[in-house]
């Protein structure tokens, strides 16, 4: 892929900022991390992050250190970077090369040519050293036009490289699990009836009360489209046996899809399971309740962020592993400032499914099917998810 080729549209009027002075670097920093990471497992273990890291917030287990620096990583210079690490052990490097912010100057073909050619920069020099890219990923529901996401899986890592309307990073994780089951094998899980889907709410200790066991939906390019994903996922719990990708297919939507209609795609495929959704704008606690109670998920349409996505990610194995860990409470203002809104201008709606609630601890549990398994059962605030709620789909009562 060369990202020269693609033409970008014309956005809200920016600013472009670079960084470059700030700390003064007696050597490198980043870019032998970066090699590091990107070619030894063990660098993920013992990595060391110096003084010159400032702390960013975080959730509670984990730390997000920034460095503004002026080095040059894949042979393009660094606005800043940001580490991650969960249990005091490196689990993320995000490096962005160029960004722009909201203010006086347009977006304009100089900073068009700019993102693409600083994409296809770093995206020739990881070529080099890793050779070309395994996937090119095909962005979910609420990406901005122009989004593009090339990817390289090494023995150690995650390399991904997104070029989006706004700027050009590349992110590294750790060596993914291993590969979700083929379409296939998904497609063998045991269809649930009414008395089954109930006897599936577990109801713990702690307080969750959860649906478990809903069937695997595997990662692939043909389905990226998230609401098509969750379609599929219900489609496999009720058993329905319908055909959900040649449904979406038939009303409009491509693999390439970016923005779809997700009220368009549930009234067919209702049609054809017969079977009818409610859908609710806005968000109401109890009766999310009763549906899980039930065993039934609900769909959740709410306004997403990157960083506030990779927050509630990063909080699920660390209260795996520390029982008393807690989201900061929502009477908390620095906290609640982060809270994604619609009222932010240029906001991303995104879908989850949810699958379970604790009412001790004031949260919602929630999914991304196909996503990952770092995407599933994750933690969110009732309050937060109140403020970013766009919309909830409840599934057909029997």
């Amino acid at each position: 892929m060369d990202f020269r080729s693609l033409g970008l549209p014309r956005f809200a009027p920016v600013v472009v900022f670079l960084i470059t002075a700030g700390c003064s670097l007696a050597v490198d920093v980043v870019a032998p991390l970066v090699d590091s990471l990107s070619a030894d497992p063990a660098a993920w273990k013992s990595a060391p992050l110096s003084a010159d890291w400032k702390d960013l917030g975080a959730a509670p287990g984990t730390t997000r250190k920034e460095l503004a620096s002026p080095e040059t990583v894949l042979g393009v210079p660094v606005q800043r970077s940001i580490a991650t690490t969960s249990g005091g052990v490196l689990s993320r490097l995000d490096v962005l090369f160029v960004e722009r912010a909201a203010g006086s100057a347009p977006a304009d073909a100089a900073w068009q040519q700019t993102l693409r050619q600083t994409a296809s920069q770093v995206s020739a020099t990881l070529q080099t050293k890793l050779g070309k890219p395994g996937t090119l990923v095909k962005p979910g529901v609420g990406a901005a036009n122009g989004t593009v996401i090339q990817e390289w899986t090494t023995p150690a890592s995650q390399v991904r490289l997104t070029l989006e309307p706004n700027r050009v990073w590349v992110s590294l994780t750790p060596a993914s699990a291993p590969a979700l089951p083929d379409t296939a094998t998904a497609a063998t899980s045991v269809p649930m009836t009414k008395d089954d889907r109930k006897a599936r709410v577990q109801h713990r200790e702690n307080g969750d009360v959860i649906i478990t066991a809903l069937p695997t939906v595997p990662d692939t390019d043909e389905a990226s489209n998230l609401m098509l994903r969750m379609i599929e996922q219900l489609n496999l719990y009720y058993s329905w046996k319908v055909d959900c990708l040649a449904i979406a297919k038939s009303i409009g939507w491509t693999p390439d899809s970016t923005i779809f209609d997700e009220a368009k795609l549930f009234a067919a495929v209702g049609k054809e399971a017969k079977v009818r959704f409610k859908m609710v704008e806005g968000f109401d606690l109890l009766e999310i309740q009763h549906w899980i109670d039930r065993g039934q998920p609900v769909l959740f349409v709410r306004v997403w962020t990157e960083l506030r996505h990779l927050y509630h990610v990063e909080f699920a194995p660390k209260l795996a592993t520390d029982p008393a860990a807690e989201l900061p409470p929502a009477k908390d203002a620095a906290e609640k400032a982060k809270w994604p809104s619609d009222k932010d201008p240029d906001f991303y709606a995104c879908e989850a499914t949810i699958v379970g609630y604790n009412k001790k601890r004031g949260e919602l549990i929630f999914s991304h099917p196909g996503w990952g398994k770092e995407d599933e059962n994750m933690r969110m605030r009732e309050e937060e998810a109140a403020t970013s709620t766009l919309a909830l789909y409840y599934l057909p009562p029997d």
